[in-house]
């Protein structure tokens, strides 16, 4: 291209809007996100307008076109010629990561230079050159191999210490469900001791759906952090986790629900800068950290074996490995998606659905593909609800002791401060650290529990009585 054609400066007689189509074309988000989608090499690709990698690129399209750079006043007055047509135009198109769904279709990134992506519906998959659905990408994000139809997910247990049939089937769904971008999302928690190889099983995970240069992390220490992780990445790694405050614990329900999380902009002016997220999410630890009830009833929690000495390997021949598999693996994930989404409408409710409904949903219209009966899912799905649940209850200050009391009667009754007399003395041993401090503390803490008490057949409730309207705790033993 010559200089007559090449990308000419804005000057102030000119018409921006002209010379913007042949460049970019600037439009934003549903949120007010300014983007631009730029034609690079044949292919389009999408970029947040505001940033210096957006301002790079626009330096490096021009001088591969004319052999020049725009002077600094003339590149920050195009961008902001940029920014007032994306802001004030008519255009508005949502921005995904990694993950969209449109319509009977998924679609998944490949994260590749040509920008192509995976499309599957009903009658199978297949990779597009131009993607009908503008993609972002942040900064480490790796490409995913182009997926080898014909693959078998059986071969992911080659890789992955799990021994119950029924956990890895649980570890399928919740890669499915990430790979459709089925809201919301349970949190995978992988548990085991020393020698199973925790970080490894997560980080093969994570690089069979969402590969990042960062692979997997330690825990955010705050909320804020975890949702700006979650601006960078689909789904979110994190390794030896020993223990999730309360307000970590409310956070990352938040995240796998989806929020918004408001914060200052830049820690230093009264502009608030919204960030929304909501994201899968996969950790591992040695203890049982995700037993805060409302947590708990979003995880799902599978044992990882230890690995004998004479089959240990070093890692990077495991990575190796796990790479040749990586495109059948894909593959056949692809291929379930394709099953799921021709199953999705026809799947019959029978029996009542745990509370992440729609993964248990989602998890059941791609069950031919990779569970051999009817119902397994369903059933390893409850299993473990019901297995999670008793290792809250295990864990919980207060409830073994209700359980101790409603032992030997079927029903308690008495206000907050008896009840916190009453459970202290039902042991010779100490209270623990986090028992409530008062006895309002207490009262909310009973809330949390009331629906992991309820699993085990012990009702809670809340009455006022009498003239001076006094707040009565009962308990009661019921039957399930």
């Amino acid at each position: 291209m010559n200089h007559a054609n090449a990308m000419p400066d804005i000057a102030e007689d000119e018409a921006p809007s002209d010379q913007l189509a042949e460049i970019a074309m600037p439009f934003r988000t549903p949120a007010g996100v300014l983007f631009a989608e730029v034609m690079q090499d044949g292919h389009s690709e999408i970029w947040p307008i505001n940033g210096d990698k957006f301002a790079e690129l626009i330096q490096r399209l021009q001088r591969k076109e004319t052999g020049q750079i725009f002077p600094k006043k003339d590149l920050t007055r195009f961008i902001d010629t940029l920014k007032a047509e994306a802001q004030f135009g008519d255009v508005v198109e949502d921005v995904h990561l990694r993950v969209a769904r449109a319509a009977d279709r998924i679609y998944i990134d490949l994260c590749d230079p040509d920008w192509r992506v995976i499309e599957i519906d009903a009658t199978g998959w297949r990779i597009l050159e131009h993607s009908p659905i503008r993609f972002r990408r942040t900064a480490g994000m790796l490409p995913l191999p182009d997926p080898v139809p014909s693959g078998s997910l059986d071969a992911l247990w080659d890789f992955l210490r799990i021994d119950d049939p029924g956990e890895r089937l649980l570890v399928i769904a919740h890669l499915l469900g990430t790979l459709a971008g089925v809201q919301p999302f349970p949190l995978l928690y992988l548990f085991g001791s020393q020698g199973t190889a925790k970080t490894t099983a997560t980080e093969i995970l994570g690089s069979l759906v969402d590969p990042r240069v960062s692979g997997v992390r330690s825990m955010p220490k705050s909320e804020r952090d975890l949702f700006l992780a979650a601006q960078h990445g689909h789904l979110l790694t994190f390794d030896n986790v020993s223990t999730i405050t309360h307000s970590m614990s409310d956070a990352l329900c938040r995240l796998a629900t989806g929020a918004t999380f408001a914060t200052r902009k830049n820690y230093s002016d009264a502009d608030e800068v919204y960030l929304s997220a909501c994201n899968p999410i996969i950790c591992n630890g040695i203890g049982h950290s995700f037993v805060r009830p409302d947590l708990a009833d979003r995880t799902i929690t599978v044992t990882l074996s230890k690995v004998p000495d004479d089959e240990r390997q070093p890692h990077a021949a495991v990575m190796r490995a796990f790479e040749a598999a990586r495109p059948s693996l894909l593959g056949a994930l692809c291929a379930a998606l394709s099953t799921g989404l021709g199953r999705q409408n026809s799947i019959a409710q029978s029996t009542p659905l745990p509370r992440m409904a729609d993964f248990a949903l989602w998890g059941i219209a791609c069950e031919p593909a990779y569970a051999k009966e009817e119902g397994a899912f369903l059933s390893a799905y409850q299993r473990n609800i019901r297995q999670i649940n008793e290792a809250t209850i295990d864990e919980d200050p207060l409830a073994p002791r209700i359980c101790e009391i409603l032992a030997r009667r079927d029903i308690w009754e008495g206000t907050a401060t008896r009840l916190d007399e009453t459970l202290r003395g039902t042991s010779s041993l100490p209270v623990p650290q986090d028992w409530p401090r008062s006895a309002r503390l207490l009262s909310d803490h009973l809330r949390r529990i009331a629906p992991a008490l309820s699993r085990i057949g012990i009702s809670l409730r809340f009455d006022r009585r009498g003239h001076g309207r006094e707040r009565i705790i009962r308990l009661c033993r019921e039957e399930l």
